[in-house]
């Protein structure tokens, strides 16, 4: 910031006299980079670690938000699943059942995966699925009108992995129920 100070006589007497002029006073040797230094700590010590933090938090969120979709939508796959091959009657129950449920589990945990995105890796990621209730009515191998529940956690780590900060789990769970399906049609 400039200073700028009026000569004596103009500030005594400015109407008598009109040429007074305004001087700029000597700069300070004493004083010259001190501005810089200290704009170069609080950047380095605050304003740096705050935007980092920042970002960090904004992600943090956005990841959140994605691990919310991806066990939003692997629910929804698991109520909607109709398998490709019909369970044998040469099978017992516990077989078509344990068939059928493994089949649907790989199909939503490839939904679930694909709605993750770049930044969590699905294979670090643990997938729960539970049904309600546990076991199915008998003659019901398909669980048709029983719920599903899939449990999604998936771990992040906090300030980018550049510090040894930690990391956080990021836990999101979502139930539907299960639509009547069955084997699905050939196309």
């Amino acid at each position: 910031m400039k200073r700028w100070q009026v000569s004596r006589l103009a500030a005594i007497k400015p109407a008598a006299n009109p040429t007074a002029t305004w001087q700029r006073p000597a700069p300070d040797r004493s004083e010259s980079g001190q501005a810089l230094v200290e704009f170069a700590l609080v950047l380095l010590f605050v304003i740096l670690p705050f935007t980092f933090v920042l970002v960090d938090g904004a992600l943090t969120l956005f990841t959140l938000a994605n691990v919310s979709n991806a066990a939003r939508e692997g629910a929804r796959a698991g109520s909607i699943f109709q398998t490709t091959v019909a369970p044998s009657a040469s099978q017992t129950f516990a077989d078509q059942v344990a068939m059928i449920d493994a089949a649907r589990t790989t199909f939503l945990r490839q939904s679930a995966q694909q709605m993750l995105g770049p930044l969590v890796a699905f294979d670090q990621c643990t997938t729960t699925v539970a049904y309600s209730p546990a076991t199915p009515v008998i003659g019901n191998p398909y669980r048709a009108l029983d719920s599903i529940t899939i449990t999604l956690a998936c771990p992040r780590r906090l300030l980018f992995g550049l510090v040894n900060a930690g990391s956080v789990t990021l836990t999101s769970q979502s139930t539907m129920r299960i639509e009547p399906g069955g084997v699905a049609p050939a196309p």
